[in-house]
């Protein structure tokens, strides 16, 4: 196996290729695909996500508290 690695460090790509053999068949369906980095953002994501959903919960919780027994203000 041969690693290649292409790096254009200036726009946070990095491309590593590695496995492809010359004259294997399975190779002619490989694709090379480009993305930017994008954990920070899926994480982000992923708290802000479950932060509206304990905020919601919570919410509502204490609202059907204050709704059956009176609250402090009835």
């Amino acid at each position: 196996m041969r690693v290649s690695a292409l790096s254009m460090s200036n726009m946070g790509y990095v491309l590593r290729i590695q496995g492809l053999e010359a004259g294997w068949t399975a190779d002619t369906e490989h694709r090379v695909v480009f993305t930017k980095p994008y954990l920070a953002q899926s994480i982000a994501y992923v708290v802000g996500i479950t932060l509206t959903a304990v905020l919601l919960i919570g919410s509502t919780i204490l609202f059907l508290i204050r709704l059956t027994e009176g609250g402090a203000g009835a």
